[in-house]
Parts: structure tokens; sequence; C-alpha cells
């Protein structure tokens, strides 16, 4: 009676074993796709703090898109991941004169929805996606920046438009240095803010 009891001990045992290995690494790639934000250079979608959730099997059977949010790295930095909004994709041409933004010679549709001394917030419409933008008033940093996307090229913005060290400063973000896509805030300081989707 004592030896059946031990076998199934054993094998419940080892079932319990096999599904806390199996949890671990669901639990490990989970946390490898979460990603904390340490700047406000994406505010205001994305402020220092939060916490998104990283789909990096969103371009594996289709093209990153106009207005998704994106992590990626660079060839001289693989260990560090940047995060901003692609506001232009291979074939376009996107200029910033000053700061505004222009996509094949056309400005993106973008309407004013709040305004104060210190800044100018807007929505931006690029294909299918709204968002909000921002410029800091009487900022010095605006300069014409002009680039033809290659046929895997991507301009990359930042929302917070004169605080993002984007494209205009590294130039086209080439397609396989794209981790994924930024799909939800999982975390943040401001509770409001989680279950957000990007």
């Amino acid at each position: 009676m004592l030896k059946p009891i031990l076998k199934w001990f054993a094998i419940g045992l080892g079932v319990v074993l096999a599904l806390w290995a199996a949890y671990g690494v669901v639990l490990y790639l989970r946390v490898k796709d979460l990603y904390t934000i340490s700047s406000d250079s994406m505010a205001p979608a994305l402020i220092t703090g939060d916490v998104i959730r990283v789909d990096r099997d969103a371009y594996r059977t289709r093209k990153p898109e106009s207005g998704e949010i994106v992590v990626f790295t660079l060839p001289d930095s693989p260990e560090l991941a940047r995060v901003f909004r692609i506001v232009g994709i291979p074939g376009e041409r996107v200029v910033f004169p000053k700061g505004k933004l222009f996509v094949n010679e056309k400005p993106v549709e973008a309407r004013l929805t709040e305004k104060t001394p210190e800044w100018e917030m807007f929505e931006e419409k690029l294909g299918s996606r709204a968002f909000l933008v921002t410029y800091t008033t009487g900022a010095t940093s605006f300069f014409e920046t002009a680039a033809l996307m290659g046929e895997n090229d991507y301009f990359l913005a930042g929302d917070n438009r004169d605080n993002a060290r984007d494209s205009r400063y590294l130039g086209p973000v080439k397609g396989e240095r794209m981790v994924g896509r930024a799909v939800k805030i999982v975390d943040s300081k401001d509770p409001k803010r989680v279950g957000k989707d990007l």
C-alpha cells in the first residue's frame, strides 16, 4: 500500500515542479517584454516611471506602421533600448520645418487642444492613429530636418517634440533594429495610467 502512495506522490511532485518550471519560463519571458520609461521624451503618451509591455512578435508578419510606438536599439549601443513613435515609413519624405511635421510635402493633420504660457499641445493624426504631441513655447531647438526614407528606413519622433533626441538627431532607424511595438502601460506612478493601450 505504501509503494503506490509514494509512486503517486512522486508523480504529483514531478508535475508540480514541471508546472513551476514552466511558470518560471513564462514569468521570465513576460519580464523580458517589460520596459521602464526613463525620460519624458514621449510625454504625454509615456512619462518617466511608466512600465510598458512590448509585443516582440508584432513585426514578424507585417511591417511597422505610422503612428505606432516602438522600442528599438541602435548599432552603437545595442544594450540600450529606446522608445519613440514612427512618423515616417519606407518611401516617405519627412520634413520638420521649424518643428512642425510634414510627410510627403503635406503637413500632418494637427489640432490645437491645449495651450499654456510654457507649451502647446496638439492632437496629430497619422493614418488611423491619433495622439497628442507637445511643443515648448519659444523653444530654440527648432531646426529644419528633411529625410527621404529608404526601403527599410523609419523616421522616429518623440511626442515631446522639443525634448527628444529622435531621428532628427539620430537619423532614420532600420527595420531590423525594432525590438517590438509598445502595446500597453502596465505600471505607472499615476494609477490612472495603468492599463492604457498605446
